[in-house]
């Protein structure tokens, strides 16, 4: 049934408002990594003996900035990598565009009618999506708050090439968000360095200088890259030195674990922190602080409230070794620390049942524990034992006569050879004879080896049976 001019107009009328009210694409930013570059620097002017500083002053750079590993975005970056994304995809898309063109200017001409028609849609899906792109705005681009730092190495070493071009095409070459390079200018006995930072996404070329003799430039280089950590961080920063009252206390900064004891932070965002520690046999402490740009916060780490309760443990038998969680604690009867946190509780003693059950920071008093002795299976592994034994003892039995009966048969052809050889035989009757001397040899010499494993495996499966015995009626 054919459809009627209102159903079709009708129809198009609903595809055109379902396209109207369509979403425009969801973009985001594909790169989940901040890409940092340091290249090797130029010089001028510099005296032979100081040529090493072309490489060794980027790399106490790079040292100095190698620790920090996430970049985070502020407002200003977010938006600049947003556009970038936009941009990026508008030229992919007239780039398709282009391509679809060609194809149907090449069709045109042919008979090729319905790869044309295909060709003419594709060219009208890829002109909506242009005109998609060109009303999308920078904001409805996902872009993450921050981004794994990592400093991108050349094949060669370290550092990347020298810049001496547009740092802009190094920086697309090498798929960089951050370019650093510079240069090292003596002047008598001054070494003048100027570092040259390009933000890629901002397409900002900041500059820094700094100067200084040969033996003073390493402490100036290093000042300056301290002003980069702001740069590869995102964040104004400063540092936290965590003096610890005692070595086995945990430390967990705004919820990261630090470990135990002493640390120091060489790099966190300024602003508000919360330490939290916790200490065996202590409460748990928090403490709140601020840090402020650029200073290193002293944060005494002491621990909370001693905790005076302990946790009695017995057993029957006494004697059994007990272990809280993975820490021996020592031998039953005992009074000990309770743990932590939930744990299992577990006792060992030889000749009984491993024994184990829940234990909490809470806890003050256990029931007195009950070994089972380990006796259910003791008759079947005696048994198990000395069929063991007989079977070895057996084996070794029958290993013996071969080889007893292989030296009887070597000493007769022993016999044979030397009667044959005084009485002149000929040289094929010996050879035989000698052969047959030698395969029995070997074969004696494999039997007497084949006994003597298994008497040594005999041996010790008696050990063992007698072992078990001695258990037994112990």
């Amino acid at each position: 049934m054919r459809k009627t001019p209102y159903a079709t107009v009708l129809s198009m009328l609903i595809s055109f408002a379902v396209a109207s009210v369509a979403p425009a694409q969801t973009l985001a930013d594909p790169s989940v990594e901040w890409r940092v570059g340091i290249a090797a620097f130029t010089g001028e002017r510099l005296r032979r003996e100081n040529g090493y500083l072309l490489s060794s002053i980027p790399l106490l750079i790079r040292d100095v900035l190698s620790g920090l590993d996430h970049h985070y975005l502020d407002e200003g970056e977010r938006a600049a990598r947003a556009r970038r994304v936009v941009d990026s995809r508008v030229r992919e898309a007239r780039k398709r565009l282009g391509e679809l063109y060609v194809t149907y200017d090449r069709l045109f001409l042919t008979d090729a009618g319905a790869q044309r028609a295909a060709t003419a849609q594709r060219i009208d899906e890829a002109r909506k999506a242009l005109d998609d792109l060109a009303v999308t705005s920078p904001e409805a681009v996902a872009v993450p708050a921050s981004k794994a730092v990592v400093f991108v190495d050349a094949p060669e070493g370290m550092l990347l090439a020298e810049v001496r071009t547009d740092p802009r095409n190094r920086a697309g070459i090498e798929r960089l968000d951050l370019l650093i390079y510079g240069s090292v200018e003596q002047v008598d006995e001054y070494l003048f360095v100027e570092l040259l930072v390009y933000d890629a996404a901002r397409e900002r070329l900041d500059r820094y200088t700094t100067a200084g003799s040969r033996e003073t430039i390493s402490e100036r280089v290093e000042e300056l890259g301290t002003t980069l950590i702001s740069t590869v961080y995102g964040r104004e920063w400063g540092g936290i030195d965590i003096r610890a009252a005692e070595e086995s206390s945990r430390l967990r900064l705004d919820g990261d674990y630090l470990g135990t004891g002493s640390k120091r932070v060489r790099v966190v965002a300024a602003g508000p922190h919360t330490l939290m520690v916790r200490t065996p046999g202590f409460e748990d402490a928090a403490y709140e602080f601020e840090v402020r740009s650029g200073e290193t916060r002293s944060v005494a780490a002491n621990p909370g409230r001693r905790i005076e309760s302990l946790v009695e443990i017995e057993s029957t038998p006494s004697g059994a070794t007990t272990y809280v969680g993975s820490v021996h604690r020592g031998t039953t009867p005992l009074t000990t620390q309770p743990p932590l946190e939930q744990t299992q509780l577990k006792l060992i003693r030889s000749g009984y049942n491993d024994y184990q059950l829940p234990i909490g920071p809470r806890e003050t008093f256990l029931a007195p524990i009950e070994l089972v002795p380990d006796t259910v299976d003791e008759q079947n592994l005696i048994r198990s034992r000395r069929s063991r034994f007989y079977r070895s003892l057996g084996m070794f039995a029958l290993s013996v006569p071969l080889p007893m009966f292989l030296l009887d048969v070597t000493n007769e052809l022993t016999s044979a050879y030397n009667r044959s050889v005084s009485g002149i035989s000929s040289v094929d009757t010996l050879n035989v004879l000698w052969e047959r001397r030698h395969a029995a040899l070997s074969g004696y010499v494999g039997g007497m080896f084949l006994a003597g494993a298994l008497f040594i495996n005999l041996i010790v499966d008696l050990l063992e049976y007698i072992d078990v015995v001695g258990l037994s009626t112990g």
